[in-house]
């Protein structure tokens, strides 16, 4: 199994009480193949939330073992099963679980028989199959129904009949969606279910709505261009349209008008595909901000509706080098009332959590941002430094996380916290810092430090690494750029592997791929962050054993067209290889260069084997080819 390095997001918060502000730190992660659904839970009744996550191994959950978060590992509940959905099925109150199959191999429920133990499975759909399963009341009639998105690309309704799990036909609200996102709310204030998604391959966003009866209206563009959610954004009760651009990459989001949406209103212009976006309030404060997954960047980041009205501030990173993101989802997994983040990777083959650190006690918390218009506040384009030192008098010594917060738990008191300035920056204000832990929160916020450059540094280091090399084997490669100037650059890195190795795939995949020479656009790579480029190399065979092979990883840098330079990784490495000559004797060794022996002669064969080469031999495999002229029935080993 091939391992992948993730940046450890470390911690943070901002505001509590009034002004709650999220920052996280990784808490948790676990291998899974091809995961495909994702909810966060409440499963056994227990009074905190599981996750519930399906897969290409079948369906499995992570109980949350103390209520504080501790995930036990996965648990398989339904191993022909890849999707799933958590849902009160026959009105029990108790959540049942509605899974599908992949290839058309059919939709069914389970039954919750109590702690969350599933009953014999009950088919809704013996011919489709579901990548997405959503429930709502439809036709308003008291139960929950199920809004399907088909494998054909379909979107479908299907009624729960009897409040007990007896379906009704599929009806179809669109045909050939291809969706990416699906959800279902009250978009008009009607108080019908709507259902809104966005298209993969047409690239818009699209809603219909229900008449309440069970029915849709016919869909409409609610967006020709982007990826899209729709939620109130501004607190006027009114479902505005937060947007992705898939090409350029722009975050924006659309005030809802009379029947319309107002013009664009920008968030961001990250430069980089952004392929997930989710509404939600990660700061307990009541505004709804937005979690995006940015594809090209292979990053995890978010923005904070900052006045619960619609105004956004700057991106802050959970997470790089992910080599994409393909699911999304929230909740309180620790009951202190703020919403954990959760994203699985099929690239990774992983599924992450972050703890959201909005609501906590006992700590110093701050940032350590590029203070890019010199106001002292972060705000506008400013971005967190990472991986920055922060000492606490007494207490010992952090390190920033990629939104530039750091935190580290302290008692009661007054507590002196002191900034190491890297070379080229100065401290925008007191290097020292005064924090007092106290009542009624018990935590010293806001402990700021914002920083400005002394002089233009531009700088990049670019390392290449790789798993042991064996001779004729795919290995995995990294290659890692980090900025370690103080200017926001865009960077352009080109590999040259050995001319005897091949380059086989990269995840993020390459920009171009010239004479077999793979290379990556890596745009507005801030200072202190890093990009992970995840690659697969075959490497030459035996006659190669013991040969020196060079690799080059070239990084090109600029700001704003000005080139800074360009940045060399090399990586040199001997190759290793197990080699087995083998020889094959024979006892009696017959007469002449022909070996003749006496008919009925029993000859007794010795194979033999032996690694003279430079890696041990994982699997030996001995073939012996006999004469068609001997007895195959005599043969003894």
């Amino acid at each position: 199994m091939r391992s992948f390095r993730v940046p450890v997001t470390l911690v943070s918060v901002l505001a509590l009480l009034s002004s709650a502000s999220a920052q996280f730190v990784q808490s948790g992660s676990q291998f899974v193949e091809g995961p495909l659904s994702l909810e966060v839970v409440d499963l056994d009744q227990d009074g905190d939330r599981d996750v519930l996550l399906g897969a290409r191994s079948g369906v499995s959950v992570l109980w949350n073992q103390d209520g504080q978060g501790d995930l036990s590992a996965p648990e398989l509940l339904v191993a022909t099963e890849v999707t799933a959905h958590a849902v009160d099925v026959n009105g029990d109150g108790a959540p049942d679980l509605v899974c599908s199959q992949e290839m058309n191999g059919g939709i069914r429920w389970y039954r919750n028989l109590g702690m969350f133990g599933l009953g014999p499975a009950q088919t809704i759909d013996g011919w489709n199959a579901a990548s997405k399963i959503r429930s709502a009341d439809v036709d308003l009639d008291g139960d929950l129904d199920l809004i399907l998105a088909l494998e054909n690309n379909s979107i479908v309704v299907m009624a729960n009949t009897d409040g007990n799990g007896t379906f009704g036909p599929m009806e179809v609200i669109a045909a050939q969606a291809g969706i990416t996102d699906l959800a279902c709310s009250d978009l008009n204030g009607d108080g019908n279910v709507d259902v809104h998604w966005s298209s993969a391959s047409a690239g818009q966003v699209h809603a219909a709505h229900g008449t309440g009866t069970g029915g849709f209206a016919s869909p409409q563009v609610l967006s020709p261009i982007g990826h899209g959610v729709m939620a109130d954004l501004n607190g006027d009760g009114a479902s505005d349209l937060a947007l992705a651009d898939p090409l350029s990459g722009a975050v924006s989001w659309r005030k809802a008008l009379q029947g319309n949406f107002g013009p664009a209103l920008p968030i961001d212009l990250p430069g980089v595909s952004c392929d997930r976006l989710l509404a939600t309030d990660l700061g307990k404060d009541g505004g709804l901000d937005l979690l995006v997954a940015l594809d090209g960047g292979d990053e995890l980041a978010w923005y904070e509706n900052t006045n619960a009205q619609g105004e956004y501030g700057p991106k802050q990173l959970l997470a790089t080098g992910w080599g994409g993101i393909d699911l999304l989802a929230v909740g309180d997994l620790n009951g202190d009332g703020d919403a954990e983040v959760f994203a699985a990777s099929g690239a990774s083959q992983s599924l992450f959590w972050f703890e959201n650190l909005a609501v906590t006690n006992d700590r110093i918390v701050g940032r350590v941002f590029n203070d890019l218009n010199g106001d002292g506040e972060f705000n506008g384009l400013d971005h967190g430094l990472y991986n920055i030192p922060v000492h606490v008098a007494g207490l010992g010594t952090t390190w920033t996380n990629h939104s530039g917060v750091y935190q580290l738990a302290a008692p009661a008191g007054t507590h002196q916290v002191t900034l190491s300035t890297p070379s080229g920056w100065a401290v925008n204000g007191p290097s020292t810092r005064s924090a007092s832990v106290a009542a009624p929160s018990f935590t010293a916020l806001d402990q700021d430090f914002p920083m400005t450059t002394t002089t233009i540094q531009g700088n990049l280091d670019v390392e290449l690494t790789s798993s042991p090399l064996r001779c004729d084997q795919q290995v995995p490669y990294w290659l890692t750029v980090t900025n370690t100037g103080n200017q926001v650059s865009d960077v352009w890195v080109t590999l040259q592997l050995d001319p005897h190795s091949t380059f086989v795939s990269a995840s993020p995949q390459p920009d171009t791929v010239i004479a077999g020479s793979p290379a990556w656009s890596i745009p507005a790579l801030q200072p202190t962050h890093h990009r992970v480029i995840d690659l697969e190399v075959h490497l030459p065979d035996w006659q190669y054993m013991g040969v020196l092979l060079s690799d080059q990883a070239s990084a090109q840098a600029s700001v704003q067209g000005y080139p800074l330079g360009t940045f060399l990784g090399q990586l040199q490495q001997v190759l290793t290889c197990s080699y087995d000559p083998n020889d094959k004797r024979v006892s009696p060794a017959g007469q002449g260069s022909e070996g003749l022996v006496a008919v009925g002669t029993s000859l007794e064969y010795t194979v033999r084997f032996q690694n003279t080469g430079s890696a041990p031999a994982w699997d030996v495999r001995i073939i012996d080819l006999l004469d068609q002229q001997l007895d195959p029935a005599s043969v003894r080993v």
